[in-house]
């Protein structure tokens, strides 16, 4: 028999591992038991060879859910954002009713002033703000972190204006002008006669 492949062509399966079919590579996180197995061994006549199985341990990944600030003025409707950085192992994250970054309770778009923390992340219809995300399901794979984001709502100073149409792009010009020159005319006009 030759020296170099007495012990025979080995080889080793790992149930643990995947083929990367829709870039999935691994089974979801956790320890699974007797998941590697060795396979080839020769025959070594003289000796009586055991092969235990081995575990296999698939490793939580990272994944950081950064929401952004946002400032507005009051009566406006936020366009909320964020990124997620961290998907693995062929796990994808779908914007749709289910999946989105928002507030909790609307009502806050509203309250003037700056509102800390209070811009999360809505998944599977659940909001989050902070690090609460469930191990279950998706999750279990991730240590997840939130950051959140601050919502800022700022009054909308109109100075006593009365704004034109929306369509005619000089209504602030405009109406500031004619304000001029209205108390110039006050003024002007408000002067006693000698």
């Amino acid at each position: 028999m030759d020296e170099e492949n007495i012990l025979g062509e080995l080889s080793y399966a790992n149930s643990a591992a995947l083929d990367g079919t829709n870039g999935k590579w691994t089974v979801d996180a956790g320890t699974y038991g007797d998941a590697v197995e060795l396979a080839g061994l020769n025959d070594l006549g003289n000796y009586s060879v055991t092969v235990n199985k081995g575990a296999a341990t698939v490793e939580k990944a990272d994944l950081v859910i950064n929401v952004n600030d946002q400032v507005i003025f009051q009566g406006e409707k936020p366009d909320y954002t964020g990124t997620i950085d961290g998907l693995t192992n062929g796990d994808n994250m779908i914007s749709d009713k289910k999946n989105y970054f928002g507030v909790k309770d609307p009502s806050i778009e509203s309250n003037l002033g700056t509102h800390e923390q209070v811009i999360g992340v809505w998944l599977s219809g659940q909001y989050y703000e902070l690090n609460n995300i469930p191990n279950i399901g998706f999750w279990s794979n991730y240590n997840v972190t939130i950051v959140p984001g601050d919502l800022t709502v700022n009054k909308k100073e109109n100075d006593n204006y009365t704004f034109w149409e929306a369509d005619d792009k000089y209504s602030w010009a405009k109406k500031r002008e004619e304000r001029e020159r209205k108390a110039e005319l006050n003024f002007v006009s408000g002067g006693m006669e000698i």
